[in-house]
């Protein structure tokens, strides 16, 4: 986010950013080994939901639902054929 961002902030906003950026990653330094190992079988476990994958068909149905709720007309000729 930092890299995307950062020509659209002034400089007091990056300072900000960057701070929380080092205290994540100080953060995660000072965890056990055996914290950091829950928090990778964590994220391992939630990569199966998280993909790209799983995200756009999730996305499709949600937008797919959302356009028929809103515009019920265009999708009931949609389905009749028209």
């Amino acid at each position: 986010m930092l890299t995307l961002y950062r020509y659209k902030l002034t400089p007091s906003q990056l300072v900000i950013l960057r701070w929380i950026a080092i205290q994540y990653m100080f953060e995660f330094c000072s965890q056990t080994r055996r914290q950091r190992i829950i928090q990778r079988n964590r994220t391992e476990r939630l990569s199966d939901l998280l993909d790209w994958q799983t995200q756009g068909q999730y996305y499709r149905t949600a937008r797919r639902r959302a356009l028929e709720t809103t515009h019920p007309e265009y999708y009931s000729s949609k389905r009749r054929g028209s």
